[in-house]
C-alpha cells in the first residue's frame, strides 16, 4: 500500500475566484497572510498515485509531497495579475472560519472538519512525515492560468 500526504492544494484558489473577481479580495484561513507554505497541484498528485498504482513498492510505504512554497499573499498577487486587478488580502479572524465556509455552501460537518484542519495547520500540529518525499514541480503561475481559463 502506498499513501500519499499532499500539502495545500494549489486548486483551493478556485474556491476564492468569486470573491476575488466579485469583491475583489483574497480571504485568507490562516492567522497570517505571510507565511510560506507547499502548495501542490492536484495534477502532481494525480502522477505520484498512477506511478504507485503502475509499479506498487514492494512494502507499504508514505509518500511525503513536497511542493513550490507560496504565502497567501504571493497567491493573492500572482491571481490579482491574472485577473488585472489588485486583491485585498483578508486575513478571517478564527471564529469567522466555520460560518464563513457555511456561506459558502459547505455543510456545517465539512466546515467544522475544515476549520479544524486549517487551525491544526496553523498550530504547527501538521508536520511532514513519511518514509520517502517526492518532489512537485507544478508552479502555482500554471494551475492559476487553467482555472482562470474556466472563469
Amino acid at each position: 500500500m502506498t499513501a500519499v500526504r499532499a500539502p495545500h492544494f494549489q486548486e483551493k484558489v478556485e474556491t476564492t475566484l468569486d470573491a476575488a473577481t466579485g469583491a475583489g479580495i483574497h480571504p485568507v484561513f490562516a492567522p497570517s497572510a505571510d507565511v510560506d507554505a507547499a502548495m501542490v497541484a492536484t495534477r502532481d498528485i494525480g502522477a505520484v498515485v498512477a506511478a504507485a498504482l503502475a509499479a506498487p513498492p514492494k512494502s507499504s510505504e508514505i509518500v511525503q509531497l513536497d511542493a513550490p512554497h507560496y504565502s497567501e499573499r504571493d497567491v493573492a498577487r500572482r491571481l490579482g495579475a491574472r485577473l488585472n486587478r489588485d486583491l485585498d488580502v483578508v486575513v478571517l479572524p478564527r471564529e469567522t472560519w466555520e460560518p464563513t465556509l457555511i456561506d459558502a455552501g459547505l455543510s456545517p460537518t465539512l466546515a467544522a472538519e475544515i476549520a479544524a484542519l486549517y487551525d491544526a495547520d496553523a498550530r504547527g500540529l501538521l508536520q511532514p512525515a513519511g518514509d520517502r518525499v517526492h518532489r512537485c514541480h507544478t508552479e502555482l503561475d500554471s494551475t492559476l492560468a487553467g482555472l482562470i481559463a474556466l472563469v
